[in-house]
């Protein structure tokens, strides 16, 4: 049953529609107000919201904005009367699906919404590669590496402590945010700023707020800010950001400061050595800091998330694979990672669909997993090269390729971290 959340203060009216609707199949939940809505969103999910745009606190264009930055991909209808029609055409700008003039025609309302469910339908069959994926609901794991991870988030949940998280690309320091959220307690959303999409000159505004926009640290009060790549923050906000933290309150562009009143996550791929250069700033978000593990450092999980994946793959593709042979397997076991949790997700959606029987045979598999990079011989690190000098060259090339980040020339060459330090140490690099 498809779950409708619908935000009038006409009280007479909502509930005369929730009526209406409910015969015809939909679970109808009603808010007369734009925070009233926020808490029901929190709280559950909706495959629709019906809003009105004048309501007793604020516009409904304030819930389609707080959504956007909440990452709630539902379809909006605004319900609004002929008179701010204009007003309704500019909330589809601001990514509303469509409007419906009042007074209501319950047939042509009733068609809205079965256009909006198809189309949600249609474009969750075409996610674009190129979009930043999580590796799904967080997994505690069963690996020590995944169960020391668990018990820190089980740690630093319930306090009010600014969460650091570090750890490679792809290894899903966006879940372990999230899961930091939900075991909060904390009442309202989850508001995630990829920093590296924030511009240079508006900044300041969207994270403060102006007299035009409402700032991420107002849409998240009362829950957590999730700072995504704190290392590609706009070096002009970050003294704003070290002030906010340091004092405790947030000061908005040409509008009346307010207490601060959020959960502060932030993440990075960077090493420690390399964040201290944010100087001040790096310690205030630093109250208590997690490295979320590598796949290599959880390899006694691989098989339970690839067959998770699997699952998740049958579901979304219409098949109806099990696993894997042996050899796939050993595949599987075998390989570094270099992506972790993206990547296994990622190849695992291909074996699936390109999968004929029950069991994924080796074949399927990517070329790069049956023919690693680097030949790895009894060495731990497996780094096994020819001669020092070519081992050299093929460091500073990862280097170079991931602009001296290296956590992800660790990846790139398929070893860890620390034993590319010692690599660097012992060829004179470092």
């Amino acid at each position: 049953m498809k779950r409708i959340l619908m935000l009038e203060d006409d009280i007479t009216f909502s509930v005369m529609l929730r009526t209406w609707l409910g015969k015809r199949g939909f679970s109808v939940d009603c808010a007369s107000t734009v925070a009233e809505a926020k808490r029901c969103m929190t709280d559950g999910a909706y495959d629709i919201v019906l809003s009105d745009l004048r309501l007793p606190d604020e516009d409904g264009i304030v819930l389609l904005a707080w959504m956007k930055g909440q990452g709630i991909d539902v379809p909006f209808v605004v319900m609004t009367s002929y008179a701010e029609v204009q007003s309704a055409v500019n909330s589809m700008k601001l990514g509303a699906f469509d409007f419906i003039a009042k007074p209501i025609n319950p047939e042509e309302l009733h068609n809205k919404i079965k256009e909006a469910l198809a189309q949600k339908k249609t474009q969750q069959r075409r996610i674009s590669q190129n979009q930043v994926a999580t590796f799904a609901d967080y997994m505690p794991g069963r690996s020590e590496a995944s169960q020391k991870l668990h018990e820190y988030i089980r740690l630093v949940a319930p306090t009010a402590m600014s969460v650091l998280l570090s750890g490679e690309p792809g290894s899903g320091k966006g879940v372990v945010a999230r899961q930091i959220h939900i075991e909060s307690g904390r009442r309202e959303g989850f508001v995630v700023v990829d920093c590296a999409t924030l511009s240079q000159e508006n900044a300041a505004s969207e994270l403060f707020g102006n007299e035009g926009k409402e700032g991420f640290f107002r849409q998240a009060a009362g829950g957590t800010l999730f700072l995504q790549g704190l290392e590609n923050l706009p070096e002009n906000v970050r003294a704003l950001l070290t002030q906010t933290l340091r004092d405790g309150v947030v000061r908005p562009l040409d509008k009346e400061e307010f207490p601060m009143d959020v959960r502060l996550i932030a993440s990075t791929s960077l090493d420690t050595a390399e964040l201290s250069s944010l100087g001040e700033l790096y310690h205030l978000v630093n109250e208590f800091s997690i490295c979320v593990p590598s796949l290599r450092e959880r390899k006694g999980d691989i098989l339970l998330y690839a067959d998770h994946f699997v699952n998740e793959a049958n579901e979304e593709m219409g098949k109806d694979v099990v696993g894997f042979d042996k050899e796939a397997i050993a595949a599987l076991l075998d390989y570094a990672w270099p992506g972790n949790m993206r990547e296994l997700r990622n190849v695992i959606k291909r074996v699936v669909l390109l999968s004929k029987s029950p069991f994924v045979s080796v074949t399927l598999l990517p070329t790069e997993m049956l023919n690693s990079r680097f030949a790895v011989n009894e060495e731990e690190d497996g780094l096994a090269l020819r001669d020092a000098n070519s081992e050299k060259r093929k460091i500073m090339k990862a280097l170079k390729d991931c602009n001296n980040n290296k956590s992800q020339a660790a990846a790139m060459l398929q070893i860890d971290r620390k034993t590319l330090y010692n690599k660097l140490r012992s060829l004179g690099i470092l």
